[in-house]
């Protein structure tokens, strides 16, 4: 092949034309004839699906959150521990958390461990006494670490009262804290 000469051509201009204008119609079609299946009722069709709540929805949604934060309330459980929407009474979900271990669930463990206590002393010449051990809550070991370091500060407190206000007992007779 020369230099002159160029390679044959395959298709003319006219037949790309029509070849790409067939391929346009065909596309569309299909889109046309997809279109029709959605649309139809009989082959399924489109299910609208609402986006967002009706009113009555929405009021029914608020009166179940209202539901649900008054029994938090009854039972002394912060409903920002529930997750309900608009409730700020604590600045975050560990104040919370430790309210509600020190407004309740401390409470309730301290009533049931002095009725067991008295329910188990029934049955013996002794007086057994149950406490439960708050330093192993790890809601309340914030609240238990700062304590520990106001009484370690206290210069003016012995040991035996230091250990006293800690909850911990006495040391025997003779032997130190060092």
């Amino acid at each position: 092949m020369s230099q002159t000469e160029q390679p044959p051509k395959t298709q003319t201009t006219q037949d790309l034309f029509q070849s790409l204008q067939r391929s346009i119609l065909r596309l569309r079609q299909e889109a046309e004839d997809l279109q029709e299946r959605l649309a139809s009722s009989e082959e399924g069709g489109l299910d609208w699906k609402p986006m967002g709540f009706s009113p009555s929805d929405m009021e029914f949604q608020k009166t179940k959150e209202a539901a649900a934060r008054e029994i938090a309330l009854a039972f002394g459980v912060p409903p920002m521990l529930l997750g309900l929407p608009r409730d700020t009474a604590y600045s975050n979900y560990q104040e919370a958390n430790r309210a509600f271990y020190r407004l309740t669930v401390v409470p309730l463990v301290t009533r049931i461990a002095a009725g067991l206590s008295e329910w188990i002393s029934g049955y013996g010449n002794e007086i057994i006494e149950l406490k439960p051990d708050l330093d192993q809550v790890s809601a309340l070991s914030e609240e238990r670490e700062r304590q520990w370091q106001r009484v370690a500060a206290a210069d003016f407190l012995s040991q035996t009262e230091k250990r006293k206000l800690l909850g911990l007992p006495p040391l025997p007779e003779g032997e130190l804290d060092g």
